[in-house]
């Protein structure tokens, strides 16, 4: 490129990071690989305006350089860029990061995980300490990732502080590409008002049995700072109910496209072109983009459309979310636990007391009541915008008690009742008919190595102990139309019976495996057993099998519905996060045979 572009080697120049104006080849690394992005788009412009260098020339000049031609190494090496620029994202990403970051050359290792809060948000004190080292040891970075409605937890990450932290790095030299990953958040903010008017009203009478409640300020906030993005991505086929897998991705400057093709049209000539020319797939099929055209046409992207109908689904989404609130007291041999925090909980001086009298203000005033009811009563109506996530995922998890009240605390024991329940309320083989489950759930595993203190205190809140990972369950809300009849306390009442027959199987489960201890030790000084059951069986045996069920097994557990099949528990792994062995599986069915003990 010397050799090519060597005449304009005295006259051009180009301003850095740090707004000083410079040639271009006195540029060193770190200036370079922190350019701006406008910086950037606008030089093949300004080769074609102040030296006349055309699209053709300027193409085939590159293509001797480019990564595409020559590879990431052959640069990094040539240039003597010692540290491959990295890419940040949160712990929460969807598994596409990483992927891309290895399609793309660079390794999964360098797309980095920023950690999250409690909330599964971006942690920005954790975000700006990586920053802070990567500037120190001069090593780029080429984005950070804001994720705009996980997909686990429904989670908007605080891009408008992502945006004012590039803003203050730029003012130390490093700058980085901010892109908004909107694949399922993208379509709410089609619930923003045209006009801000303050902030959204919680909630708003409709001539519909199903209202629909605005976003949350502080979500409405951060999606208002999309358009700062320097990219976005949205699928259509999420919260766009389009039936066709469709995605886009949008530049805040179109210009940006042109450095993921294969030929070279850096200035617009006015010629139609293929969009398929850009990004890996190449040619793609018009049935998506014609279907996502329409819809957007027919519903609309604004408040009255699509916002309309996600303001409906977020409605529906809070209803369910209160029933996971309130659906365990201290009386109940279960406890339910939404990953998202009450609004009692997040207060400093929460207790105990204040907690409960909000979970009995839900069942007082939400639980059960008719929408019509619930939206004339505007304290219920502001407690239920604040219940559940972001958007529109419910996550949680269920523990259990044991008979003399104490709460579980093994984390692999939990594990498996929420994974029973997962069973139970999902299709996981072709075998399966659809038909015959009555609610549907999905699941997802809090890893505690990517979700840290998120997961450790979430497992606080169920009382759990110990760094395993945790099986979640999600409830995922698409559709308004639950809410009608009470529709849905019904289908939270089928939850509830089915988490309380699988309470009860884990303690036949729990009995079976200790009467397998007792059995595999015969002839040992005194029976063993695991930590997952010492306050279900206590010395059952000494030299022998019990002869008959230990006084502490919870009563009227033998008449529990079920089909047994024991095992000796530690003989056979099952992968399930947080489990140390296997255990007996305990398959339930209502109408089926019983179980019943031997002596």
């Amino acid at each position: 490129m010397k050799k090519e572009l060597n005449f304009i080697a005295d006259s051009f120049k180009i301003t850095t990071c740090l707004g000083a104006s410079k040639l271009f080849n006195e540029l060193d690394n770190w200036e370079l690989l922190n350019l701006q992005v406008p910086t950037i788009l606008e030089i093949p412009e300004r080769l074609y305006d102040d030296y006349g260098i055309t699209s053709k020339y300027l193409d085939a000049v590159m293509k001797n350089y480019t990564i595409q031609s020559v590879s990431k190494d052959k640069i990094e090496a040539d240039w003597g860029i010692k540290h491959t620029p990295q890419l940040f994202v949160a712990a929460t990403k969807h598994y596409s990061w990483p992927k891309a970051a290895a399609i793309a050359g660079i390794g999964s290792d360098n797309a980095v995980d920023v950690p999250v809060d409690i909330h599964a948000r971006v942690d920005i004190p954790a975000l700006r300490k990586l920053l802070d080292a990567r500037l120190k040891a001069k090593k780029a970075v080429y984005a950070v990732v804001a994720v705009m409605g996980t997909t686990e937890e429904g989670a908007v990450d605080p891009l408008g502080e992502i945006i004012k932290l590039r803003k203050e790095y730029q003012k130390l030299g490093m700058s980085f590409i901010v892109h908004a990953d909107a694949a399922w958040g993208g379509y709410f903010a089609s619930m923003i008002p045209v006009k801000l008017r303050g902030n959204l009203p919680v909630g708003r009478r409709l001539p519909s049995y199903v209202p629909r409640v605005g976003l949350r300020p502080e979500t409405q906030l951060q999606l208002r700072h999309l358009h700062e993005a320097d990219s976005i991505t949205v699928d259509p086929h999420k919260a766009g109910y389009i039936p066709y897998p469709a995605g886009g991705l949008c530049y805040r400057d179109g210009r940006m496209r042109y450095l993921l093709t294969w030929t070279a049209p850096y200035i617009n000539q006015g010629v139609g072109e293929s969009i398929g020319v850009y990004g890996v797939e190449g040619s793609k099929p018009g049935a998506s983009a014609a279907a996502v055209w329409l819809a957007h046409e027919v519903i609309g992207l604004d408040e009255d459309g699509h916002g309309a109908l996600l303001g409906e689904a977020s409605f529906t989404c809070r209803r369910f979310a209160s029933h996971w609130a309130a659906m365990s007291t201290d009386d109940t041999d279960f406890r339910v636990v939404p990953f998202n925090l009450l609004p009692s909980e997040m207060k400093e001086d929460a207790t105990k007391e204040s907690i409960d009298k909000e979970k009995q203000f839900i069942r007082d005033h939400i639980l059960g009541v008719s929408n019509i009811d619930l939206v004339k009563d505007t304290d219920a109506m502001k407690l239920l915008n604040e219940l559940g996530s972001d958007l529109n995922i419910n996550a949680f998890a269920c523990n259990f008690r044991y008979p003399d009240g104490r709460v579980n605390t093994d984390i692999g024991e939990a594990n498996y009742l929420n994974q029973r329940i997962f069973e139970r309320l999902s299709v996981t083989s072709s075998g399966e008919d659809p038909l015959s489950v009555p609610f549907y759930l999905t699941s997802t595993v809090f890893a505690q190595k990517d979700y840290d203190v998120c997961a450790t205190r979430f497992k606080q809140r169920l009382q759990l102990e110990g760094d395993q990972d945790l099986f979640v369950l999600r409830n995922v809300v698409m559709s308004p139309f639950a809410t009608e009849g009470n529709f849905v306390a019904k289908l939270a009442k089928t939850f509830q019976q089915v988490l309380e027959e699988e309470v009860k199987v884990r303690g036949i489960r729990l009995l079976c495996a200790a009467y397998a201890d007792a059995l595999s030790c015969a002839g040992c000084r005194r029976t063993q057993y695991t930590q997952a059951r010492p306050a279900l069986v206590r010395d059952a045996g000494h030299g022998q099998a019990p002869s008959r069920p230990h006084a502490c097994i919870p009563h009227g557990i033998g008449a529990l519905p079920v089909h047994l099949h024991c095992r000796p528990v530690g003989r056979h792994d099952e992968a399930l996060p947080g489990r140390q062995g296997g255990v007996p599986r305990v398959n339930s069915h209502p109408q089926d045979h019983r179980a019943c003990f031997a002596g």
